[in-house]
C-alpha cells in the first residue's frame, strides 16, 4: 500500500517537518519517495521514524514497522491501492486423508430361489461278506477229468567220471585292468647325490641414502678467474656452503664436519639422482653456467678434514644462460660404479662453474635434493 502524509524524523525528537511525503509498504519491505519538483524521486530512508497522515500512523524502527489505523470510514483517500496481482499457480496436491470408518451393516437380503438337483452321488463301497452257510449234501460222482500235468523233476542222479580233456580253446580277450592295490612299504632311504655345481651370486639388497638442503638455502658461487669455488654440501634437510680453492679436494677445517655419513658395510654405489630449483632470478646474458656435483670420501681414521673426489664431475642439465626465472628446475640421473669400505665417510658437493661465454661473479641460491643407491 501508499500512504500520503508526513514524515517526523528521530523517534527520540519527533520535530515535525513539512516536506510531502509518500510511503510505500510491501510486506516487510518499506520505500520512502519525496516530492521534490512536483515529482515524487525515491529517497534514502531514516533508521527510526514516524510517518504520520489523518488516518494513519507508521513507526519504522531499523527495520521494523507497526501500523497504527485510526480511521474506520474505509473510504479515505489515505491509501492507493495497487492492482490486483496475478492469480498464483495451483498448490501441489495434497496428501490422501485418513481411510473412513465402516458404514452400518445393511439389511438381509430376499431368501433367494431354490437351486437344480444336484447330480446323482458316486456308487458306494461293497458290503461286508456274510458267514459260510452249512454244508450241502455230497454230490454225484463226477466224470473222470482229463490227464494231469506232468509230475516234477526227480533228483540228479550221481556224477559220472570225467571225460578226456578236451582240446585248449582259443586266448580270450583280454580282462579289465583290475583295481589299484594298497601303496607298499616306503623302501630304505637311497644313497646322497653328487653336490650339484654352485649357483650363481645373488646380489645384495640396495640401500638408499635421501640427501636434502631442507631448510637452508644453498649458495654457489662463481669468482672471476675461477681462484674460488663457493660449493654447497648436501646433509639430511640441511645444508652447509663453503669456499674452496680445489674442485677435487674439500678442507672442512674451520666448517662444521657433521656434513659427511658413515658406510656401514662394504659396498658399491650404483647410482645418482639430482634435483636442484634455482630460487633467485639470473640475468647473465652473455655467459653460460653450469652446475656440476661430485662424491668425497675421507677414511674413518682420517683427522685432517680433508675429502678428496671419488668420483667424476656430474653435469647438471640444462645449464644456465640468458635471463633465468625463479623456480627453475635442473636435475641429472648418473650410473657409477664406485667402491666404498665399512667406515668411509662421505660427501655430496654441489659448485658452479663458468663453461662458456664472459667470466663473471655471480651467487646462485637453489633448493637441492638428491639420492644415491649403494649395492
Amino acid at each position: 500500500m501508499a500512504i500520503y502524509g508526513e514524515i517526523l524524523y528521530n523517534s527520540i525528537n519527533f520535530s515535525r517537518r513539512t516536506e510531502e511525503f509518500v510511503l510505500v509498504i510491501n510486506n516487510n519491505n518499506i520505500l520512502l519517495y519525496k516530492l521534490i519538483n512536483n515529482e515524487y524521486k525515491l529517497c534514502k530512508k531514516p533508521n527510526k521514524f514516524k510517518f504520520i497522515d489523518e488516518c494513519f500512523q507508521v513507526i519504522y524502527d531499523c527495520g521494523e514497522i507497526t501500523i497504527n489505523n485510526y480511521c474506520d470510514c474505509n473510504i479515505c483517500n489515505c491509501f492507493i491501492k495497487g492492482e490486483q496481482g496475478p492469480q498464483g499457480e495451483q498448490g501441489p496436491q495434497g496428501e490422501q486423508g485418513p481411510q473412513g470408518d465402516p458404514g452400518q451393516k445393511g439389511d438381509t437380503g430376499d431368501t433367494g430361489q431354490k437351486g437344480d438337483t444336484g447330480d446323482t452321488g458316486q456308487k458306494g463301497d461293497t458290503g461286508d461278506t456274510g458267514e459260510q452257510g452249512e454244508k450241502g449234501d455230497t454230490g454225484d460222482t463226477g466224470e473222470q477229468g482229463e490227464k494231469g500235468d506232468t509230475g516234477d523233476t526227480g533228483e540228479q542222479g550221481e556224477k559220472g567220471d570225467t571225460g578226456d580233456t578236451g582240446e585248449q580253446g582259443e586266448k580270450g580277450d583280454t580282462g579289465d585292468t583290475g583295481e589299484e592295490g594298497p601303496t607298499g612299504d616306503t623302501g630304505e632311504k637311497g644313497d646322497t647325490g653328487d653336490t650339484g655345481p654352485t649357483g650363481p651370486s645373488g646380489t645384495s639388497n640396495p640401500t638408499i641414502i635421501p640427501y636434502c638442503s631442507g631448510t637452508i638455502t644453498s649458495e654457489l658461487n662463481t669468482t672471476v678467474g675461477g681462484l674460488s669455488i663457493g660449493f654447497s654440501l648436501i646433509q639430511f634437510g640441511a645444508a652447509q656452503n663453503i669456499i674452496s680453492s680445489s674442485e677435487t679436494l674439500l678442507f672442512l677445517g674451520g666448517y662444521d664436519t657433521s656434513s659427511s655419513y658413515s658406510i656401514p658395510r662394504n659396498g658399491t654405489i650404483s647410482s645418482l639422482a639430482v634435483s636442484l630449483r634455482i630460487i633467485n632470478s639470473l640475468n647473465i646474458p652473455t655467459t653460460t653456467i653450469t652446475i656440476y656435483c661430485r662424491l668425497y670420501s675421507s677414511p674413518i681414521t682420517s683427522v685432517s678434514y680433508s675429502y678428496n673426489s671419488i668420483s667424476p664431475a656430474y653435469a647438471l642439465t640444462p645449464s644456465l644462460t640468458g635471463s633465468t626465472s625463479f623456480d627453475k628446475i635442473i636435475t641429472g640421473i648418473f650410473p657409477l660404479t664406485i667402491n666404498v669400505n665399512q667406515g668411509d665417510n662421505i660427501i655430496l658437493g654441489f659448485y658452479p662453474k663458468v663453461t662458456a661465454g664472459d667470466d663473471i661473479a655471480i651467487t646462485i641460491q637453489a633448493t637441492i635434493s638428491a639420492g644415491v643407491t649403494i649395492i
